[in-house]
This record gives structure tokens, sequence and C-alpha cells, in this order.
């Protein structure tokens, strides 16, 4: 095909030679754009290169051998040479001291209401030991460790001589073994 175009290319230049010095002129820059647009390409080939090699051997490179070539900058931090504002004194607030347990009542000295509650519990076994995890009680069914609760009724301990309840300000010390003794 270039023997066909370099043929026309005469015979022009035959014609007329003005019109074969343009062409001439255009060929010869084409030829540079042409050689520019290599040169472009080859230079942004090396770049891609060398950036791919730098990542590659900087990322590789042990973090104890790389020393920079350039000191950094030497840039002060930012102040604000605002004074504090005085913020209010806080009084802290003593908290208020837990109230001392309500004191502990024999079943008779109990409230009529607290014996009535009581008395109605159905007590089947007193386990105690000196674990105190291995202390529990049978009530109405029921087995219960110290800190739960039973119809409103909190199981606060359990001792030697049977259980300590407490609902609300009243505690209640109830002799579960005397209990079975009579009943």
């Amino acid at each position: 095909m270039s023997f066909v175009l370099e043929a026309q290319r005469k015979q022009q230049s035959s014609e007329d030679p003005e019109k074969a010095a343009r062409a001439a002129y255009a060929q010869a820059q084409a030829s540079r754009h042409r050689s520019r647009r290599f040169i472009g390409v080859a230079l942004v080939a090396v770049l891609a290169v060398a950036v791919a090699t730098w990542y590659l051997w900087g990322s590789s490179a042990p973090a104890s051998t790389a020393t920079p070539d350039v000191a950094p900058p030497n840039i002060a931090p930012s102040v604000s040479l605002q004074t504090p504002k005085p913020q209010p004194a806080v009084t802290a607030k003593p908290e208020p001291k837990p109230l001392p347990p309500p004191p502990l009542k024999t079943l008779d000295r109990a409230s009529p209401a607290a014996q009535e509650a009581l008395l109605g519990f159905n007590y089947s076994s007193h386990i105690w030991g000196n674990d105190p995890e291995t202390r529990t009680i049978g009530v109405d069914g029921r087995r219960l460790r110290t800190g739960e609760t039973h119809n409103g009724w909190l199981l606060e301990e359990i001792n030697e001589n049977g259980v300590v309840w407490r609902r609300e300000r009243e505690r209640v010390q109830v002799p579960v073994l005397r209990m079975w003794e009579s009943g």
C-alpha cells in the first residue's frame, strides 16, 4: 500500500513542485509527531517500571534499615494562647450512707402480717453447711438459696437454726427446725 502512496506523491511532485514541497513538509511533520509520541510512551513505561520497583522494594525492606535522606521539616505545633476559663467549683455531694439493715426480729415479735405470711410457708427441707453455696431450704415445693425470693420475701440468710427473711424494712428470724419439731 505504501508503494501506491509513493507513486501518487511522485506523480504529484512532477506536476506541481510547490505541492510536492508541502507534501514533503507534511510527511516530515508526521514523522516528528510519531517520534514524539514514541518517546512519550517510552517515558511513561520507564516511569511505571520505576514506581513499581520502588513500591515492591520499599514494602519488602525491613523498617529498621530505612533511613530518611532528608530531615523532616521543623514545624512547631500550633498553640492556642487562650487562657483557660475557670470552671465553677464542683462540690461533691457526699453519697448517702446506706441505711443500716432493719433490726432482726424473732417470729413472735414480727408484725402480724409477717407472722401470718411466714407461718403459712410449708418448710420441707433445711440444708446448712460451712460452704454458703451448699445451703438451701425447701419452701412450698421450691428449693431456694440465699438471695432468692418467695412470695415477696427475700431469703437473706440460711443459718444453723433456721432462716432470715426480709421484706421492705422488716427482717425476721424463723426457727425452721423448731417448727418441724412442734409440727
